[in-house]
């Protein structure tokens, strides 16, 4: 089966896009109720890194400019409500 879209719960802060799963590993943090989260990327030095568990669909250039463009926007509210 192709999957020609994937939605994964999770939430993007300034600093990281953390991913939530139901699938435990050795570096995701129990939540409770079965579930899980990793963080996926990490923001630094003005773009998104990989870490070595960052699935291949988070890698790519389109995935990462998408989450600036969101960040940028975050942050851009954040300064506007404080």
């Amino acid at each position: 089966e192709n999957r020609q879209f994937n939605l994964d719960p999770g939430y993007i802060d300034l600093n990281k896009l953390v991913l939530s799963t139901t699938k435990n590993r050795g570096h995701r943090i129990s939540i409770g109720w079965g579930l899980y989260e990793e963080i996926t990327l990490w923001y630094r030095k003005g773009k998104f890194e990989d870490l070595m568990w960052t699935y291949p669909s988070y890698k790519s250039v389109q995935v990462k400019e998408f989450l600036l463009k969101i960040r940028t926007a975050y942050k851009k509210k954040l300064k506007k409500d404080s």
